[in-house]
């Protein structure tokens, strides 16, 4: 009798345990998610800036063609478009999202529009602006 009572007691301890560390789990995913919210309106909201200024054309010598960029690469470049790009985002921006995609962009200089993207930008399934068509993450 004894030992079923050390048995039930221990059960009911494991399933206290187990749903505390799943309900921690999930808060820890949706503020994960929440970030990678922030970040993608983040980079909208500059590019939003930038699209419409005189910056974007220092894109690329053929400006009748989309460039893509890997925002991992932004201290590289030297253009007005990405200095000022990286001056709106700051310093310390980290374009790696919680599922390990990282974000690029692409500009269109000649028509001033731009597209981005999370994880492979030839994959169809990557887009997050202009259409959301990106699997990993749901459109909020």
């Amino acid at each position: 009798m004894r030992n079923i009572i050390y048995l039930l007691l221990a059960l009911i301890v494991g399933v206290v345990i187990f749903f505390a560390l799943k309900k921690n789990s999930s808060e820890k995913k949706e503020d994960n998610t929440a970030s990678d919210y922030q970040k993608i309106e983040t980079v909208k909201k500059a590019l939003d800036e930038l699209s419409g200024t005189s910056a974007i054309k220092t894109v690329g010598s053929d400006q009748g063609q989309w460039y893509i960029f890997d925002m991992r690469l932004i201290d590289e470049k030297t253009e007005a478009f990405y200095v000022q790009l990286k001056s709106k985002l700051g310093k310390d921006f980290n374009s790696k999202l919680s599922n390990g995609d990282y974000l690029f962009i692409g500009v269109f200089p000649l028509r001033g529009s731009y597209r981005i993207y999370a994880g492979d930008p030839a994959d169809s399934n990557s887009m997050l602006y202009p259409d959301w068509t990106y699997t990993k993450l749901e459109k909020k």
